[in-house]
């Protein structure tokens, strides 16, 4: 095991840093990404960022090269661009500078494989494409949070003892707004059989596939309760749900409070921060 009071040579009080720094870059992202996606619904064309996203497939054989760098900016720069909001291209690079080298070195330890990493890119892309705000600013915010659970897990030895998990834990990551399930994942995102799967999670997290999907899926139904206005209805819908009833039944499970409850007492406890703050 690593040394867990590190990462690839980056200090605890290094990597807080960061953290608040790739935060606000996720936050303009986002913005950028809701702006870009109602340009589109409006008519305004996504070629350019269509054609970024081809030269990004090119290069993503080798992730360490300078042309996937280039690459991987240029989708969030043509991103910013269709977003068409006057200044945040030079907000977001003064943003992007500081932990430029920081974010090269999760290219190499925090995904499991290339192809994992530009399927992140496509979902935000065709949410952008497809007209869907919401969607593509959630993507968006959400974007390096694999990265970060990989990172505060301590690198446990089944993230890279056992590569089919990882890549199935990965994609279930940026995936769990859609209807994931074990013969799905077996034929399309790992070459072993939906019983061997079932026996990974059991062994190696102790837990079922069920129980780690939902987990996941309310842990960002939490999030978006505290960062958002959406409706219940509308998060549900953004957290794989299609019967907001069944959603609201599982959140209460998990959390022993209803979602509007969890938000009231969340909202309470941040205005209550703030005013400490101004005091």
């Amino acid at each position: 095991m690593e040394n867990t009071d590190s990462f690839a040579g980056f200090g605890k009080e290094t990597l807080l840093t960061f953290r608040k720094n790739m935060d606000l870059r996720n936050l303009i992202e986002g913005f950028a990404a809701r702006e870009a996606a109602l340009h589109v619904r409006e008519g305004v064309s996504p070629e350019n960022l269509l054609l970024a996203f081809l030269e990004m497939s090119k290069t993503i054989s080798d992730i360490t090269s300078e042309e996937f760098d280039q690459s991987d900016q240029n989708i969030h720069l043509e991103i910013l661009r269709l977003s068409r909001v006057p200044g945040i291209i030079p907000c977001w690079q003064e943003v992007f500078a500081i932990s430029r080298e920081f974010r090269k070195q999760t290219f190499l330890y925090c995904w499991p494989d290339s192809e994992t990493l530009l399927e992140a890119h496509r979902s935000l892309i065709e949410a952008i494409c497809q007209g869907k705000p919401e969607l593509a600013e959630k993507l968006a915010i959400e974007h390096t949070n694999p990265v970060w659970s990989r990172i505060e897990k301590k690198y446990h030895p089944w993230i890279h003892g056992n590569r089919y998990l990882s890549q199935i834990t990965a994609y279930i990551q940026f995936h769990f707004h859609e209807k994931i399930t074990l013969p799905w994942l077996a034929e399309m995102v790992v070459p072993i059989s939906s019983g061997y799967i079932r026996h990974l999670f059991q062994k190696e997290l102790n837990t079922t596939f069920t129980d780690y999907l939902r987990d996941v899926r309310m842990q960002h139904a939490a999030d978006l309760l505290k960062k958002t206005t959406f409706p219940i209805q509308k998060i549900a819908e953004l957290t794989g749900y299609q019967d907001s009833s069944r959603f609201t039944r599982h959140f209460k499970a998990h959390y022993q409070l209803l979602p509007r409850e969890y938000r009231k007492r969340k909202w309470k406890t941040s205005n209550d921060e703030e005013n400490r703050q101004e005091k």
